[in-house]
């Protein structure tokens, strides 16, 4: 069994550990990734949905124990916990925060995220003729006779009847339906105890920061006021609910403090790329700081002492997370059997740039199928150019991708990045190319980085040139097990296949004499 949500997700569980490397608590983070399309404002924006769920888990470092012992004093236990989450808005994207959950409350929260879609069309059409005829005849008599002393009695009856029906009757009904609805859910619910909770943002309105805090018995985020390293000097009613003066009981904290807390929040974002060429990876950096608490009755004083202890923070490492792959839809779904993606300039997310004329690096391109499931990289380590070197690298045409081979640069590489949601289904990757000049192709295919197997083939065709239409078949899963071409080299959840490209041989003008291109790159089903 699998969770389609773990293909977009990113989680980690970190440890949270106070200024003596001792741990406290657990803190577990998951990132919810999802590629749409902002279509707002009759523009058509590349965009991210990022939804962050937290959960903070810190258990009372004293463990409670039922019993008739009668405690004069509580100590350390759990009071205010602040977390907050600082989104990194870097050069060339745009952060927009759509939802935070939990808002303000103080007893119990629900919260749930849901979407759905439906559409229904539906025509009928039922048209009858016909005509009825029948036909029934009935007829009867009746006779009878007496006497009554000399005098005779008697009766004579007929009754007769008629009628005709004839039925002919013909009918034709037509009817088409058509149905589809999506759908997807996702609920947390949480009960508090006593305990309040306070949200907020910064001021750019894109980071949220949480509060919790005891509330009952004593209310610690108002009733916090004292000189440093002194005890607090709480009103009267509060000190009736932490002591029993009658019995000379000293009153427990709540029971989340006593037991300790585990609290949940969500935050959801959108992220938009303006300039996919100057992103890199989505950057969140999380911040938790904890106040521990501790109260006793003071004979001397005749009054509670209560006291918050000296926080603690503690910094969660940055979290990157690359967008585009965590956004990546499988292959396998019924809705998505499989991706193709085509080299022409308008698909490209980041479009390829070759060396220019005074030896500056080629920029790699980046390029995701129309279907959100195939992406492409370029992923060659250049060596530093020269003038020489203009036009090395990948450039774009009209209907192709161009590889430029020169002295510098004679080995390219492209990486394909995708999900498998299965491992029953046969998946084929096909690949439509060509050389343009005399020498030939070699291409080394390195699947999830599988360096003892690597698959090597060669073009030695020109665009339209043999009987196989310059396409190249690679078969990446046979589950035939009856012949001996069973092979899978895929694996569940993200594959990625290295495509290395260079000349079959080097010659001394290898920019004239050997040249590829790529008119697209599908993978499928079978």
């Amino acid at each position: 069994m699998i969770n389609i949500k773990d293909f977009y997700t990113y989680s980690v569980t970190v440890p949270i550990a106070n200024q003596d490397n001792g741990r406290i608590g657990t803190s577990i983070i998951d990132y919810e990734i999802r590629r749409y399309r902002d279509v707002r404002n009759m523009t058509d924006t590349l965009a991210y949905q990022v939804h962050c769920k937290q959960r903070i888990v810190i258990p009372n470092t004293t463990p409670y124990q039922p019993g008739a012992n009668i405690d004069q004093q509580f100590l350390n236990y759990s009071a205010i916990v602040r977390n907050e989450i600082d989104v990194t808005q870097e050069d060339g994207i745009t952060i927009e925060i759509l939802k935070y959950l939990p808002k303000t409350i103080n007893s119990a929260v629900s919260t749930s995220l849901s979407n759905n879609s439906s559409a229904e069309n539906s025509t009928s059409y039922q048209h009858t003729v016909g005509s009825s005829t029948s036909q029934t005849n009935t007829a009867g008599g009746s006779a009878s006779l007496g006497f009554m002393g000399d005098i005779p009695t008697g009766g004579l009856s007929f009754d007769g009847s008629t009628s005709s029906t004839t039925t002919h009757e013909q009918s034709t009904t037509k009817g088409r339906g058509t149905s589809n609805s999506t759908g997807a859910s996702e609920s947390d619910s949480m009960t508090i105890k006593d305990w309040a909770c306070y949200a907020s943002l910064d001021t750019e309105y894109i980071n949220p920061t949480w509060v919790w805090g005891q509330e009952h018995p004593w209310d610690v985020i108002k009733y916090n006021t004292g000189k440093k390293d002194s005890f607090i000097r709480l009103p009267q009613f509060v000190e009736n609910l932490l002591y029993d003066a009658t019995n000379e009981l000293v009153l427990p904290p709540s029971q989340l403090s006593l037991f300790g807390i585990d609290f949940t929040m969500q935050s959801l974002w959108l992220v938009k790329l303006d300039r996919p060429e100057d992103f890199k990876n989505f950057v969140a950096n999380h911040t938790i700081q904890c106040w521990n608490a501790s109260h006793s009755y003071d004979s001397t004083s005749n009054s509670v002492s209560a006291k918050l202890l000296d926080p603690f923070l503690y910094e969660i490492p940055s979290i990157h997370i690359d967008l585009y792959t965590y956004g990546l839809d499988p292959i396998g779904e019924a809705s998505t059997p499989g991706g193709v993606t085509g080299f022409t300039p308008s698909k490209f997310i980041i479009n390829p740039v070759p060396a220019s004329s005074i030896g500056s690096q080629p920029v790699p391109f980046k390029i995701i199928s129309e279907s959100n499931n195939l992406m492409i990289d370029d992923t060659t380590t250049y060596l530093p150019m020269t003038a020489s070197d203009e036009g090395a690298g990948f450039a774009p045409s009209e209907t192709s991708l161009n590889v430029v081979f020169t002295e510098s640069c004679t080995n390219l590489q492209m990486t394909l990045s995708f999900k498998i949601s299965d491992t029953v289904n046969d998946y084929t990757l096909y690949m439509k190319h060509w050389k343009t000049n005399e020498i030939g192709i070699i291409l080394t295919f390195i699947i999830n980085g599988n360096l003892d197997n690597p698959i090597v083939k060669l073009v030695d065709s020109l665009e339209a040139e043999g009987g196989e239409n310059n396409l190249l078949t690679i078969s990446l899963r046979n589950t035939n097990y009856g012949t001996i071409d069973y092979h899978d080299y895929l694996q569940m959840g993200l594959n990625t296949i290295e495509v290395n490209i260079k000349p079959m041989k080097i010659s001394a003008n290898l920019k004239q004499d050997c040249g590829y291109q790529i008119r697209a790159i599908a993978l499928g089903k079978q």
